[in-house]
C-alpha cells in the first residue's frame, strides 16, 4: 500500500503545472429540470390552499397530509434544491403517492402567518422539508422535520397503509432485498424485463442505483436517463430523469434503502428530531461500519466526493469543494484503516485512499481561478498528505509541493481567504502547517509569522474572535459584546489553538476556549441543518461539523489529562447525539453527507485517541 501511494504522490508532481481554462466568479449557475424530471412529486393530487383542505378533510372525513415545502421567513438559501429531494424521493415512491392519495387530503403549501401560529411552523421550531397529518378537527396528530435522510419505509410508518398498491413480483421482492443488504452486483444481474410496467420500472432503478453505489457513476447517469425516456409517465421514470440531472436525493446521498434497525422505524421522528436516529440507536463500532460503507459507496469512478452543491463562491468554485470534500473522506478512510471491527473492508478502504489521494493530486481537476473555495481544496490535500506521512511514512513530497501551494494563496496582510479574509481559514493554515512542520517538513517561517500576526489581530481581549479580517485596526485589548462572543464560540477553540501551537498563547487560554465552546454549543447546534446563516449568533448548517472537527483537534492539544479525558468524553457524546437514521451525520445539506460523515468520524477517531490511549498531538 506504502508503493501505491508512492506511485501516487509521483503523479502528484507531474500534475502540478497542469492548469484549466476557468474563472473567479461568483456566478450560481443552477440545474433547470427537464421535460421529464419536472413533472417530479405530481402524482400526488395536492390541493394547494389550506382554507380549501380543510372543507375537504370536512366532507370526506380525511386527514390532511400537509406538505411544507418551506416557511416564508425561512433561514434556508437552496429551498428549490430541499424541496426536489422530497418530491423524488418519497412523493415518487408508489406506496407513499399511493396511500397520501387514499387516506388523507393531500395539500402542498407554504403556510400563512395565522397557520405558522396555529401549528408553530417558525424558524428553528420547523426546520423543512416536513410534513404535518392535520385531523378532522384541526389538531395536528403528526409533525415531521429536518428530513434530511429519506427512507420511504421509514417515513410510510408515518401514515396509513394503501391497498392500492398492486403486490410486487417476485424478482422484484428479490431485487429489493438486495439492495437493501448491499448485494449490488446481485442486483444487477437480476432480469428487468419481462415484468409489469410498475415492477420493470423499479428493476431498472433499483439497478441504476445499484451501478451508482458500485462507483460507477457516469454509467448510473446514463442508465438512469435513460429509464426516464423509457418510462415518462411513470414517477419512478420522473424520479430517474431527475437523478440522472444529479437533482435527486439518491445520487446526493440523502435517500438510503439500507435496513435500518428497529429502533428507527419505531421512534425516528418520534423520540428524536426529523431524521435523527433515537437516542442509543448505534454502538461506535456500528457508527464506524455505517459511515465507512456509506463512504466506500459515494465515491466515483475517478475517486473524488462530489455529492457536495457548496456554491457560495459561485459555480465555479464546485472543483475546489469536492476535491476538499475528498480530502476530508479519504482522512476519515485513513482512520478507518486497520481498525479490527473492518477488516473486511480493509482492500476496499486502501483502493479508496489511492483514489482520493490520486484525484485530490491532479491540479487539472480544480478552478485554479476560484478565490473563494481554493484554500479549502488546498488546505485539506496537505492535511491529507500530513496523514500519510504520519500513518504510513509516505507523501513527504506532497506535503513540500501543498505547503507551497497553501502559501500562494495567502495575501500580502497575512491572513487567508475564502469568500472574504478571516481568522478560522488562517488558523486552519497554521494548524496545517505546524502538522507538516512536526513531521519534518520545511515551512516557510515568514508564512508563519504573517499569518499569526494577522490571526492575533482578530482575538479580542475576553478571549472573542473576530468573523472576518479588519482591513485597518485590531481588536486586541478591546471586550467583544456578549453576541459577537456567543457567534465565535464555536471557532474559538481553532483560533485559540492555532497560537498555542505556535507558542503565541498559554494552555489556559486554550481550555476557557473549549469551555465556551461546549457551553454555548446549543446556540450553534439549533443552525445545523440550516443552510445559511440564522439569527442564532449568525450560525450557519456549515460550520456544525467544521467546528467540531477542530475542537476536537484542540482537544488533542489540552496538557492537563484530567481535563482533556474529561472534554473527549463530552465531545464523543455529541457526535453520538446527533447520526442520521442510518448511522451517517449531515449538517447543511449543500456541503452533504460524505463531508458531515467523514468529519464524525474523524471525532470520533481523535477522541478515541484520547480516552484509549491519551495521547497529545
Amino acid at each position: 500500500m506504502i508503493k501505491t501511494i508512492a506511485t501516487v504522490l509521483g503523479m502528484f508532481l507531474l500534475c502540478m503545472p497542469t492548469t484549466v481554462t476557468a474563472q473567479n466568479s461568483t456566478k450560481k449557475i443552477r440545474v433547470v429540470p427537464n421535460a421529464i424530471s419536472a413533472k417530479i412529486g405530481t402524482a400526488i393530487e395536492w390541493q394547494s390552499d389550506f382554507e380549501e383542505a380543510r372543507r375537504i378533510s370536512a366532507e370526506t372525513k380525511k386527514p390532511i397530509f400537509w406538505y411544507v415545502p418551506r416557511l416564508a421567513n425561512t433561514f434556508m438559501d437552496r429551498k428549490k434544491e430541499v424541496d426536489r429531494y422530497m418530491r423524488a424521493g418519497p412523493f415518487s415512491d408508489p406506496s407513499i403517492i399511493a396511500s397520501v392519495n387514499e387516506n388523507y387530503v393531500p395539500l402542498m403549501a407554504i403556510p400563512k402567518k395565522a397557520e405558522a401560529e396555529a401549528y408553530e411552523l417558525q424558524p428553528f421550531k420547523f426546520i423543512e422539508p416536513g410534513f404535518l397529518v392535520v385531523e378532522t378537527d384541526g389538531s395536528a396528530s403528526t409533525t415531521l422535520d429536518r428530513i434530511t435522510t429519506m427512507n420511504s419505509k421509514w417515513l410510510a410508518s408515518f401514515l396509513k397503509p394503501t391497498t392500492r398498491l398492486p403486490e410486487a413480483g417476485e424478482a422484484l421482492k428479490r431485487a429489493r432485498r438486495l439492495f437493501a443488504a448491499g448485494e449490488y452486483g446481485k442486483c444487477r444481474a437480476i432480469n428487468r424485463m419481462r415484468h409489469s410496467e410498475d415492477d420493470m420500472v423499479e428493476l431498472q432503478l433499483i439497478a441504476a442505483m445499484a451501478t451508482f453505489r458500485s462507483n460507477e457513476h457516469e454509467s448510473a447517469l446514463q442508465q438512469f436517463a435513460a429509464i426516464g425516456e423509457a418510462f415518462p409517465n411513470h414517477p419512478l421514470g420522473w424520479k430517474a430523469a431527475a437523478e440522472a440531472q444529479r437533482i435527486g436525493p439518491f445520487v446526493r446521498g440523502f435517500e438510503v434503502f439500507r435496513e435500518l434497525p428497529d429502533e428507527t422505524y419505531l421512534n425516528a421522528g418520534r423520540k428524536s428530531k426529523g431524521s435523527a436516529a433515537p437516542a442509543n440507536t448505534f454502538a461506535e463500532e456500528q457508527l464506524w461500519r455505517r459511515g465507512i460503507e456509506f463512504l466506500l459507496s459515494m465515491q466515483n469512478e475517478e475517486g473524488a466526493f462530489n455529492d457536495s452543491d457548496y456554491d457560495f463562491g459561485g459555480t465555479d468554485s464546485l472543483p475546489n469543494v469536492h476535491s476538499a470534500v475528498t480530502s476530508i473522506a479519504a482522512m476519515a478512510l485513513l482512520e478507518a484503516h486497520g481498525r479490527p471491527e473492518l477488516k473486511d473492508l480493509q482492500p476496499r478502504i486502501e483502493n479508496a485512499i489511492k483514489s482520493a489521494a490520486a484525484y485530490v493530486s491532479d491540479e487539472s481537476k480544480l478552478n485554479l481561478q476560484d478565490k473563494d473555495e481554493i484554500f479549502w481544496a488546498y488546505l485539506y490535500r496537505l492535511r491529507l498528505f500530513n496523514r500519510l506521512q504520519s500513518k504510513w511514512q509516505t507523501g513527504a513530497e506532497g506535503i513540500t509541493e501543498s505547503l507551497k501551494a497553501l502559501a500562494s494563496v495567502q495575501t500580502a496582510g497575512g491572513d487567508f481567504y475564502h469568500e472574504y479574509n478571516n481568522p478560522f481559514v488562517t488558523a486552519s493554515a497554521l494548524w496545517a502547517m505546524k502538522e507538516s512542520e512536526s513531521l519534518g517538513a520545511q515551512v516557510d517561517a515568514s508564512c508563519v509569522e504573517a499569518a499569526i500576526a494577522a490571526l492575533t489581530k482578530c482575538r479580542f481581549a475576553n478571549g472573542a474572535w473576530m468573523y472576518s479580517s479588519p482591513r485597518n485596526g485590531s481588536a486586541a485589548g478591546k471586550e467583544a459584546s456578549e453576541r459577537r462572543t456567543i457567534g465565535s464560540a464555536g471557532r474559538m477553540p481553532h483560533c485559540e489553538g492555532a497560537l498555542v501551537i505556535w507558542d503565541r498563547a498559554d494552555h489556559d487560554g486554550l481550555v476557557e476556549s473549549l469551555e465556551s465552546a461546549f457551553e454555548m454549543h446549543d446556540d450553534m447546534d439549533r443552525a445545523r441543518k440550516y443552510d445559511d446563516h440564522t439569527s442564532s449568533y449568525n450560525y450557519g448548517g456549515f460550520f456544525y461539523w467544521y467546528c467540531m472537527e477542530t475542537r476536537t483537534d484542540a482537544i488533542l492539544k489540552v496538557t492537563d489529562e484530567a481535563t482533556q479525558k474529561e472534554m473527549a468524553i463530552k465531545q464523543r457524546d455529541m457526535v453520538m447525539a446527533v447520526p442520521e437514521i442510518d448511522g451517517c451525520f449531515v449538517d447543511s445539506h449543500e456541503i452533504g453527507r460524505s463531508y458531515g460523515t467523514a468529519m464524525a468520524l474523524l471525532c470520533l477517531a481523535g477522541c478515541e485517541q484520547v480516552l484509549e490511549e491519551g495521547v497529545i498531538r
